[in-house]
């Protein structure tokens, strides 16, 4: 599925769904391998690079207008450019609410 939508993008005028700007060529777009939905790497990265920003990654989610819940993980992040300190502050982030979200796991007060 997922190289017959990026040979698609190769030989095809494709829109981005976030921008409604059309580019030609597979090189121009991330293609999410857990449902297909596909957008601009500029507008990927504008929108990964506003929700880390703000550390709310539960909403690192695809952005597709139909409610698709795939995460977007550090594959796609540096696929579509994002700078080495933006992609280690969401990995902080997601070790940090993997450890708030454990029972019997928790924060030292001594550290």
């Amino acid at each position: 599925m997922i190289e017959t939508i990026k040979y698609t993008l190769d030989t095809n005028e494709s829109l981005c769904e976030i921008c409604y700007t059309s580019h030609t060529g597979n090189d121009n777009f991330l293609v999410l391998s857990g449902c297909g939905h596909f957008f601009c790497k500029l507008c990927v990265n504008a929108y990964a690079n506003d929700i880390i920003s703000k550390g709310d990654i539960t909403k690192l989610i695809c952005p597709d207008f139909s409610g698709c819940k795939i995460v977007l993980n550090e594959v796609n992040l540096r696929e579509v450019g994002l700078p080495e300190e933006v992609i280690e502050k969401e990995i902080r982030f997601s070790i940090n609410q993997a450890i708030d979200r454990m029972e019997d796991f928790g924060w030292c007060p001594m550290a």
